[in-house]
């Protein structure tokens, strides 16, 4: 039996699309940062100098996106390139992760600092 030829892998390509949770919602996360900044998709598009329907197609994970792009569209944005691999909901959940985080430790250092000086040790 014969291995495939090159040809036949190639055309069957379009059959072998990876789980859809193991893809990158790299599309969805740009809309995501796009609604949440107030800008128009024709704005957006303008500024990065590519068509909106070019960017419909990138926000609708319909089209694979380089990683200049990215960086375009993270500049226009005034994200980090790395943010879009996130998205908003992510990087606010991890700040309020962190923002518990901090309210705790600010509730423990008033506790201890009222243990400090209600024993008198303030002199």
């Amino acid at each position: 039996m014969q291995p495939p030829a090159i040809s036949q892998l190639t055309s069957m390509r379009k059959y072998i699309k990876p789980k859809t949770e193991y893809r990158l919602r790299i599309g969805r996360h740009i809309r995501l940062w796009r609604d949440l900044k107030g800008i128009k998709q024709q704005e957006l598009a303008n500024t990065i100098g590519i068509t909106s329907a070019a960017l419909s197609q990138i926000e609708n994970d319909l089209a694979e996106i380089t990683l200049h792009r990215m960086e375009d569209i993270a500049d226009a944005l005034g994200v980090k390139p790395e943010q879009l691999l996130a998205g908003p909901q992510q990087i606010f959940t991890d700040q309020q992760a962190l923002s518990k985080d901090l309210l705790h430790r600010i509730v423990v250092l008033m506790e201890n600092m009222n243990k400090y000086f209600s024993a008198g040790n303030h002199r």
